[in-house]
């Protein structure tokens, strides 16, 4: 316990080999250097990193930034890499990626509230826009690509090039004709010449 309303652990492998691990009511001073999110517990150290963690609003999800990162783990295909800030990124790891390896990676997709970064190890061709740099004024065309959907209550989320995700909801006109059977049903991968954007707000 580190006196908060959920536990840290101790990974052994943040203990040194000429050390033995910490009794069971023992006191130790122990170092946060991981949240995880999705089930709020803390990873701890025994010492403290070389660097603070760097906080997610900074993140540069330009696509092009490069971050030097490190496996930490690889499950199913996926790596996760700490790439040296509060939440670790995620990257497919299709070429046979090891714990412990080093690499270049970039940020192609920030999700704000589900605490997520995706990586790539490929540089975008062109920046994506920052949240603020898109026009909300419901005549700017952006060429959109369907992430997937629907979802809730009927909203596809589609990537525009922004490093947000922006929704497509219900009362679209095309997602509208697309659950009547007027045109094909959207999915994952279809490619949209032109969508506005009428509001912003952090959707993710």
């Amino acid at each position: 316990s580190i006196g908060f309303e959920r536990p840290g652990f101790l990974p052994s492998r943040s203990i040194s080999s000429d050390s033995a691990p910490p009794a069971v009511g023992e006191q130790v001073t122990v170092y946060a250097t991981q949240r995880r999110w999705r089930n709020g517990r803390f990873e701890l150290s025994m010492e403290p990193l070389t660097e603070p963690r760097q906080l997610l609003q900074v993140l540069s999800a330009d696509g092009q930034t490069p971050y030097d990162g490190v496996v930490k783990a690889v499950v199913d295909g996926v790596a996760v890499v700490d790439i040296g800030f509060e939440v670790e990124g995620t990257l497919l790891a299709s070429d046979g990626l090891e714990v412990g390896q080093q690499l270049t990676v970039y940020v192609m997709r920030r999700m704000r509230r589900a605490r997520r970064i995706f990586l790539s190890r490929t540089p975008r061709l062109c920046p994506l826009l920052a949240f603020d740099e898109v026009v909300a004024d419901g005549q700017t065309p952006y060429a959109a690509t369907v992430l997937g959907g629907p979802h809730g209550d009927g909203f596809y989320l589609v990537d525009i090039g922004c490093e947000d995700v922006a929704c497509l909801p219900a009362s679209d006109p095309l997602v509208v004709r697309s659950l009547d059977g007027a045109r094909p049903p959207l999915a994952a991968g279809d490619l949209l010449p032109a969508v506005y954007v009428e509001a912003k707000q952090h959707f993710n």
